[in-house]
């Protein structure tokens, strides 16, 4: 991961994409605009770019087991779907309007809503486990969770936040100086940051490699 372009237009035709997950060689992608989750090989083919339809602006999402999870911005319901497109549960969770920042441990599901500023927890069956588990949040766009970590990107203040997965506060400045923070992801010991109002990728010692909006952090 040196930050090198592999292919700068994997796939094409997309309408204002807001989440990606991945399970095993599928890439899944919600397209806010069009109300749609997209099912794609790894290497850029359209298996069905309509897998999920009819949503109410999707904005991120999470593959886990064999269901993907939807946050709707719109409706605030968080769905569940069966990895073939079926619905299992439409409306699984509603956490009201401004539902966007979704992850999966285990058998439970952590929902930002940016209006509330708050991350609930509930159980990957619906029930609420508490639904302002972290609060005071900023705008909260985007959920990654390692282990019992939880990395939250805080859209309106540039930053992510660290706190565990039972919600206690472990640095709420845990990366700063960010311009509009939208989405984050762990691999490996890398924490990456995508930066809607940035310009430039950027390693943890904080060196230019690139400008893809995108930036690379240490875990620790």
């Amino acid at each position: 991961m040196d930050g090198s372009v592999i292919n700068a237009s994997l796939i094409t035709g997309l309408n204002e994409p807001s989440g990606l997950a991945i399970s095993g060689s599928n890439l899944y992608v919600a397209s806010w605009i069009n109300g749609t989750i997209g099912q794609y090989s790894t290497n850029g083919a359209t298996i069905n770019d309509t897998l999920v339809s009819d949503l109410g602006w999707p904005f991120q999402i999470a593959v886990a087991d064999s269901f993907i999870y939807v946050a709707n911005y719109l409706s605030g319901n968080v769905g569940r779907y069966n990895l073939d497109g079926s619905t299992s549960n439409a409306a699984l969770v509603n956490v009201g309007y401004g539902a966007s920042g979704i992850a999966v441990s285990g058998s439970t599901l952590y929902v930002a809503n940016v209006y509330s500023g708050t991350i609930g927890a509930y159980s990957i069956s619906g029930t609420t486990l508490n639904s302002t588990l972290i609060t005071g949040l900023v705008h909260p766009a985007e959920i990654a969770i390692s282990g019992s970590d939880l990395y939250v990107a805080n859209q309106f203040a540039g930053t992510v936040g660290k706190y565990t997965t039972a919600g206690a506060a472990v640095n709420i400045n845990f990366v700063t100086g960010l311009n509009y923070p939208q989405g984050v992801a762990i691999a490996g010991d890398s924490l990456l940051v995508t930066n809607f109002g940035g310009t430039q990728l950027e390693f943890a010692n904080g060196t230019t490699v690139g400008k893809y909006g995108f930036f690379r952090f240490l875990c620790g």
